[in-house]
């Protein structure tokens, strides 16, 4: 967790920042990185997330988009390189959370050669 540039916090897992904000409007920044151990898969070994958001007076929830993809893999977590492998893309938020802001489009990169190259789709 980020006040600005300024790392307030760092953890592993779910890690929760309990302390005052400031009384005016004040920028944050959340960055969540996943790793898989690359001993084990040769594909998707990290994931990048962040969300930028300001704080307010009181505990609230944040409007944080979840991003969710659904492709088919085999045991080995690997996708079938076929132009007709649907994929499914989709976005969950919090129930009852107000202020989401709007989505505009979405990207995708596709590797087939072990992540050495991309090719947007």
């Amino acid at each position: 967790m980020y006040q600005g540039n300024t790392l307030l916090i760092e953890g592993k897992g779910q890690t929760i920042l309990n302390k005052p904000v400031p009384e005016e409007k004040t920028q944050y920044r959340l960055v969540s990185d996943a790793k898989r151990d690359p001993n084990r898969w040769i594909a998707s070994l990290s994931t990048h997330t962040e969300w930028t958001f300001w704080s307010q007076k009181g505990q609230t929830l944040l409007p944080f988009y979840s991003l969710n993809y659904k492709v088919e893999t085999d045991m080995n977590g690997n996708a079938l390189a076929a132009p007709s492998t649907p994929l499914e893309l989709s976005v969950a938020k919090l129930e009852g959370v107000a202020d989401y802001g709007k989505l505009e489009g979405a990207t995708l990169e596709v590797s087939f050669n072990e992540g050495e190259s991309w090719e947007t789709v």
